[in-house]
């Protein structure tokens, strides 16, 4: 789903082409929990083959032995392990990871100022808040006279390249957007790296976040496949990331997960097939 009037506010919910009011399009009453339609399908094809079986053995009038027990035993193993394999082979992996230990401290990195033949060059990725937020902020922060910089902002990938002729105007501009990148009360941020079968990183992907409540935010994985997705959302089950990848011709579902009040910064690793 394309914006066509520009690049989309992160955190703002899209259902077709129409925007809705507010972060929350509330569709529980539509939901599928796939874990109890799955286990529905197991107890139907059980139900199904005990009562084929029943039909069968009584019209033969023959008794149930040992090995009509093993029989049903191994159609029951069989359709398990179908179900299991395909929540395997179409689900892609994710490790959460402690929000302060040093592989989620991997997921995001400083601001470092390089001087170049032009002057001075920063690249800034948010912590917790998005770009579009900070963006604002910084428009609207008194800063010193004189300071001017120009700036090249990526809405997708959360990533702000400033640019100016002297190192001063860059810290004071650092300083605003540290300032204000903190956790907003009600909100989530979660951090995490994309990776293919071998632990690469997978550059420009697309992350959302979607399930009872539906998210489709375009939050695109950077060259080192990091994400941020700063959001707005009820705590609770049910939720899932779908990761669209390979020039958005292949996609991934995660597993789902929960948003728990108590624990609104988390970190994950992703791994696609």
């Amino acid at each position: 789903m394309v914006n066509p009037a520009g690049p989309i506010e992160h955190g703002a919910v899209f259902a077709g082409e129409q925007e809705l009011p507010g972060f929350v399009c509330n569709l529980s009453i539509l939901a599928a929990n796939v874990m109890s339609l799955r286990l529905l399908l197991i107890v139907l094809v059980a139900v199904f083959i005990a009562v084929v079986s029943f039909r069968f053995f009584r019209r033969r009038r023959l008794q149930f032995g040992l090995r009509s027990l093993l029989v049903g035993c191994l159609l029951v193993a069989l359709v398990l392990s179908g179900v299991l394999s395909w929540n395997y082979w179409t689900k892609a992996k994710m490790t959460w990871l402690d929000p302060s230990s040093p592989e989620a401290a991997s997921l995001v990195s400083e601001p470092v100022i390089v001087e170049g033949g032009l002057g001075y060059k920063m690249t800034f990725r948010p912590r917790c808040r998005s770009l579009g937020q900070l963006v604002d902020i910084l428009g609207k922060a008194k800063l010193p006279a004189g300071t001017s910089a120009r700036s090249k902002n990526d809405y997708n990938s959360q990533e702000m390249t400033l640019e100016t002729g002297e190192r001063e105007p860059l810290e004071a501009r650092i300083a605003v957007l540290k300032a204000a990148d903190v956790l907003q009360p009600g909100c989530f941020v979660i951090r995490g790296r994309v990776e293919d079968s071998l632990g690469r990183p997978v550059p420009n992907a697309t992350v959302d976040l979607l399930g009872s409540y539906v998210y489709v935010n375009h939050f695109r994985t950077r060259d080192d496949g990091t994400f941020l997705m700063p959001i707005q959302a009820p705590p609770g089950w049910g939720y899932y990331l779908r990761i669209r990848y390979d020039g958005d011709r292949r996609r991934m579902n995660t597993q789902r997960f929960t948003l728990e009040a108590s624990s609104r910064e988390m970190a994950v690793l992703i791994r696609v097939r």
